[in-house]
């Protein structure tokens, strides 16, 4: 494990040790409460800050599919032992080890899988400027490898990229905030966001964020 790698992990996750500048702006926050007043007790209440990480791309895609479906500690134990397994995080390293090698410091043998393809993805294509794509034409594209799909793009559009755009709405956790911040009986479904929070547009990643931090994450 490189050095840098090394010092990434601490007790919280990956994406929230960044020690790069808050792209969250005042002007973003007072914009996206002008739009939600019905929020703007909660955005003041809870700090919106996103730093974006400093991983390369490879890397960052490998974190976000290791932490597919499973909680935040759980993937934080599984990606520790990956850090610690290799020298350096590329796709050469990852198709060097056999699915049952990667199985064997806690990975899935679908998300082992997942792995190997997205290191043959990164291997096997020349990217476009993703800074000239919107983020619904990035997530198509990645969405490409088998294994990576929506969410997992949207946490890299978000985390690494620092899009303001993203709405999690697959995202159950997100969700579940959600049904706190507008007091509802009930935990909404995918399409029951996307209309209750339609006003959120090209902030969403504000949205995302709060209900995240309504769940303590």
């Amino acid at each position: 494990m490189s050095e840098k790698n090394s010092s990434i992990f601490q007790d919280r996750p990956f994406y929230l040790l960044s020690s790069s500048k808050n792209i969250i702006l005042p002007e973003h926050i007072n914009q996206f409460k002008n739009r939600n007043p019905e929020l703007s007790t909660f955005v003041d209440s809870f700090p919106i800050e996103l730093k974006p990480i400093q991983l390369s791309n490879f890397e960052a895609f490998c974190f976000w599919i290791i932490g597919q479906q499973i909680s935040g500690r759980a993937a934080n134990a599984i990606i520790k032992r990956f850090q610690e397994y290799f020298i350096t995080i590329s796709p050469n390293e990852i198709l060097s080890k056999s699915v049952p090698e990667l199985r064997s410091i806690g990975l899935s043998k679908n998300k082992s899988l997942y792995l190997h393809n997205l290191a043959n993805f990164f291997l096997n294509n020349e990217f476009p400027d993703f800074k000239l794509m919107s983020s619904r034409e990035i997530i198509a594209y990645f969405s490409q490898i088998k294994g990576v799909g929506e969410w997992t793009v949207q946490m890299h559009l978000i985390f690494s990229f620092g899009r303001l755009d993203l709405f999690a709405s697959k995202d159950l956790v997100v969700r579940k905030g959600i049904q706190k911040l507008y007091n509802l009986d009930h935990t909404p479904s995918e399409k029951e966001v996307l209309l209750l929070c339609e006003k959120w547009t090209n902030l969403a990643t504000l949205g995302t964020i709060l209900s995240w931090a309504m769940m303590g994450e």
